[in-house]
């Protein structure tokens, strides 16, 4: 595997495991988003994992499950 997969390997993993815990940390959805979206833009991953809106999307049904979850 070449040393830049990997780096991004690594990279996303650490995003995601950060972002989780963003997602749960926010009260609101608008709060998860921007928190994540701040997050990738940071992390220089928000075009790798597919852009604004793709991220959103991921952060938004996140967050729904995440709320639901403690419905149940």
């Amino acid at each position: 595997m070449s040393k830049t997969k990997q780096y991004l390997m690594v990279q996303e993993d650490k995003f995601y495991a950060k972002a989780n815990e963003l997602v749960k940390a926010s009260e609101y959805e608008a709060e998860a988003v921007n928190s994540v979206i701040g997050l990738a833009e940071e992390m220089n991953l928000l075009s790798y994992l597919g852009g604004y809106d793709t991220v959103e999307n991921m952060v938004c049904d996140a967050w729904y499950d995440i709320q639901t979850s403690y419905l149940g």
